[in-house]
């Protein structure tokens, strides 16, 4: 998950080759989130957050926050993702 979540933020960046990923945390945790319709609230048990420093377009060095949240189905074994820039510090 932690790879995943790297891979999606630095197909985000302006300049991916100055990225520098702070530890990523990995951390379970019940968040619900609606879906892109509206129409269910998805459960997601799994949240990796972090920050990565990188160049923008101005060659300024700029710190974002992210998460990923995952949700996992035993039964199915199979999951899927949200990945978000956040705010939080």
């Amino acid at each position: 998950m932690r790879e995943a979540c790297r891979d999606w933020i630095l197909d985000q960046l302006t300049s991916p080759g100055s990225a520098q990923f702070g530890e990523m945390e990995l951390t379970e945790k019940t968040r619900e989130i609606w879906n892109e319709d509206m129409t269910e609230r998805l459960t997601f048990t799994h949240t990796v957050s972090s920050w990565v420093d990188s160049q923008n377009s101005f060659g300024a060095l700029v710190r974002t926050n992210f998460g990923c949240d995952m949700r996992y189905d035993p039964e199915t074994g199979k999951g899927d993702a949200i990945w978000r820039i956040t705010d939080d510090k």
